[in-house]
């Protein structure tokens, strides 16, 4: 494959001049998406919290938490109050540290903990938005190309299917790292590998998660340009360069890890080593996965028009359907990658970012006894990343590279017909893009939603009854919820309706002030689990965390225990008649 020397025209990478008329391209676009996913999640009149009664009820406590210990209500940021008496609770889930600031801001300006929540919803989706425009107009994309990619990046199938998990949704670092990553390959400057290492620790203080697949992106991308372009990179790396550029490169990525150590190092203690290689395996990605959309999309099976078949997956996360035109785009580009073009070319920012795709997916894909990710299963520290297929969240800014490509090289192919046809042929290609992406709306299709959205009214409901079972009584120290007040009315199942109570216990406790025993993460603690009746309440809170039975002073129980062990009929008595049951409020 030879590569064009400067002179060629490939290698000129001149975009379009941008004006009102460019910016609106990208306006529309974002109101398009803005209309199609974060508004019917959240509601026109902000209504509903993101996602599920569960993980994201999670997240709302822990940002609520970090917001507490900042205002001087908590006094460590790391002892969130659930799991009492357990200490570094904060660190067995995400620390939500990079998007704390946020929600701070919002709370701090008056909204509600649920209204600072879908604030910082919002926010992210906005920033992811504006951050992958950003980086395809430095590529040099045109305004509808750029239009394109930012769409997909913050609003494709992936995303929405991953909205009870709203962890993973702020991902607005990835593109900066990417962008400038791509340029200090090509030009060697010190400011910007800095600049992309600092956005890669950024992406990490948002969520380790990201911010290891993120460099998972920038590695797999440096392969595919050595691979497609190795003269070019042999050319920019070869030329001489003094003792302090490497001494400057190498303490980059140094100072770096330095600055994500503490974050780390707390997530991997907390984890205990994290996750067996197997059952990480076990719910791996497989080919079916990549044609599963979320059942809110257009695409879905249930769909009268969906072309795609309904495949019989395992327990996991699978819903991993990017959309017809990026599988599409990411083809074309790819085999485009064969054809004579430069390093410096929007075209080889595009074959690059297409190449790394088909490589990310295929390593994390399970093809039946092959798995290419094990051999990462086995690094230290990696078993902490319990779900590799959520690498498909960052894989949108790459197939949306390729996407961005094909609207500027389809507007170009029409451009000699005058710029009339080239901006009806643009107008087009990102139409299809964002009907490609197309969500059913939510009125009339309300239990298709439950897992992306939640009535607010009906969560602060239920919370209510355990906090108004404990206000305003000075003698709590701590509270637990047993497990006979899990009954729901929405059809959750039993173990689903345990998880629910225990983060509605969290954030009604929290609000009050007062820690509880009730807790949910992604990693328990070791010995905790739905204590049913007193006896093991007591032992989780005495015997398992090495206190005293005096600590038990100020404990309140909301909701009748279950049926005492063999020989514990006495004990359960006397605890009862000292820490009486409270009914839950109604």
């Amino acid at each position: 494959m030879p590569e064009p020397r400067p002179s060629d025209p490939d290698a000129k990478a001149a975009a379009p001049p941008w004006g009102g008329a460019a910016l609106a391209w990208v306006a529309v676009a974002f109101a398009v998406g803005f209309a199609n996913y974060p508004l019917q999640v959240v509601g026109t009149a902000f209504d509903h919290l993101p996602g599920d009664v569960i993980d994201n009820r999670l997240n709302n406590f822990v940002l609520e938490h970090g917001y507490r210990w900042l205002r001087g209500d908590e006094r460590s940021f790391w002892d969130a109050p659930s799991f009492h008496p357990r200490a570094n609770v904060t660190a067995l889930s995400d620390a939500h540290v990079g998007m704390l600031p946020c929600y701070a801001g919002l709370r701090a300006a008056g909204a509600s903990p649920e209204g600072a929540f879908q604030g910082h919803f919002v926010v992210a989706t906005a920033l992811n938005f504006v951050a992958a425009a950003w980086a395809l107009r430095r590529l040099g994309f045109g305004p509808a190309a750029v239009a394109a990619g930012a769409y997909l990046f913050a609003f494709s199938l992936p995303v929405v299917a991953q909205t009870q998990h709203t962890q993973l949704l702020p991902r607005f670092f990835a593109p900066v790292a990417v962008v400038l990553a791509w340029e200090f390959l090509r030009d060697r400057r010190t400011a910007k590998f800095a600049a992309a290492a600092a956005a890669v620790a950024g992406q990490v203080y948002v969520s380790v998660y990201l911010g290891y697949f993120l460099a998972l992106v920038l590695g797999t991308g440096f392969l595919a340009a050595v691979v497609r372009f190795p003269l070019a990179v042999a050319r920019t790396w070869a030329a001489p360069a003094g003792w302090r550029a490497w001494l400057a490169w190498a303490a980059v990525p140094v100072v770096a890890a330095v600055a994500v150590a503490p974050l780390v190092e707390r997530h991997r203690r907390a984890s205990a080593g994290g996750t067996a290689a197997e059952h990480i395996r076990a719910g791996a990605p497989l080919p079916a996965s990549w044609l599963t959309p979320p059942d809110v999309s257009c695409f879905h099976p249930s769909h009268p028009s969906s072309p795609l078949p309904r495949f019989d997956l395992p327990e996991g996360e699978h819903l991993m359907f990017p959309g017809v035109l990026p599988i599409v785009a990411v083809g074309v580009v790819s085999l485009l990658g064969f054809r004579p073009t430069a390093i410096g070319t929007p075209r080889g920012a595009a074959v690059v970012a297409a190449w790394a795709t088909v490589a990310l997916a295929a390593l994390v894909t399970r093809f039946g006894d092959v798995w290419p990710y094990q051999m990462l299963c086995t690094l230290p520290g990696v078993g902490g990343i319990r779900v590799p297929g959520r690498v498909c969240l960052l894989l949108p800014l790459l197939s949306g590279i390729a996407v961005a490509y094909l609207v500027d090289a389809a507007a170009g192919a029409a451009r000699r017909f005058g710029r009339g046809p080239a901006a009806l042929v643009a107008a087009g290609v990102l139409a299809a893009v964002l009907a490609d992406q197309r969500l059913i709306p939510t009125d009339g299709n309300r239990a298709a939603w439950y897992d992306f959205r939640t009535p607010t009214a009906a969560v602060l409901a239920r919370q209510e009854r355990i906090a108004g079972a404990v206000r305003g009584d000075p003698s709590v120290g701590f509270v637990y919820a047993f497990p006979s007040l899990a009954t729901r009315d929405d059809g959750l199942r039993l173990e689903r309706e345990l998880l629910a109570l225990q983060v509605e216990a969290m954030r009604a406790t929290q609000d009050l002030g007062v820690p509880c025993v009730n807790g949910w993460t992604g990693y328990a603690p070791p010995g905790w689990h739905f204590f049913r009746n007193y006896r093991e309440l007591a032992t989780w809170v005495t015997a398992a965390n090495g206190l005293p039975p005096e600590r038990l002073h100020g404990l309140a129980v909301v909701g009748e225990p279950g049926e005492p062990h063999a020989g514990d009929g006495a004990f359960e008595a006397l605890m009862r008649q000292t820490f009486p049951p409270r009914p839950a409020a109604r």
